[in-house]
C-alpha cells in the first residue's frame, strides 16, 4: 500500500508520501487551498477533492521579515508575502506564534524572530513588538 500522506513538519517543510516537496509553486498551491476543519485538523480542498494534511506543529512558518515604515511584511516558507495582521504574538515555551488564517496557525522561525529583536519594547502594559507605527502585544501562554 502506498502512503499518500501529505505532511508539514515543525519547520514548515511540506512532504508528499515521505518525500520533501521542492517545487515551491506546488507547495504554494496546496497552502492557498488549505482549510481547518471543525476538529482543528487541516485539509487541502481543491477541485471538489479533499485531502487531509498531517501538521506537526502549525501549517505556516515565517522564514523572514521585512520591516518598513508601513509595517512588517511576513515572508512565509510557502513563498507568500503577507502584511503582519493586527493582533497579539503568543509565546509558547519562548516560540512566537500568531494568527494569520486559522487561529494560532503561524510561527516565526528563529531567524525571522531574531530580525525583530530590536523592535521589542517594554511598556507599562508589558512587552510589545512595535514597528511601522503598529504594535503587537507579546503574550506568554500560561502552562497548566
Amino acid at each position: 500500500m502506498v502512503n499518500q500522506e501529505l505532511r508539514i513538519d515543525q519547520e514548515g517543510t511540506w512532504y508528499w508520501e515521505g518525500q520533501e516537496m521542492t517545487r515551491l509553486d506546488i507547495v504554494l498551491m496546496f497552502a492557498k487551498h488549505m482549510v481547518q476543519d471543525a476538529q482543528g485538523g487541516y485539509r487541502v480542498v481543491m477541485d471538489g477533492q479533499c485531502h487531509p494534511v498531517v501538521v506537526e506543529d502549525v501549517p505556516f512558518v515565517v522564514r523572514e521579515v521585512e520591516v518598513k515604515e508601513s509595517g512588517i511584511t511576513l515572508n512565509l516558507k510557502d513563498g507568500r508575502q503577507i502584511p503582519m495582521p493586527a493582533g497579539k504574538v503568543v509565546l509558547k515555551a519562548d516560540v512566537p506564534y500568531l494568527s494569520l488564517f486559522h487561529g494560532l496557525d503561524t510561527k516565526f522561525s528563529r531567524h525571522a524572530w531574531w530580525q525583530l529583536h530590536n523592535f521589542i519594547k517594554e511598556t507599562k502594559e508589558g512587552f510589545q513588538l512595535a514597528a511601522g507605527g503598529s504594535a503587537w502585544p507579546l503574550v506568554m501562554e500560561q502552562t497548566p
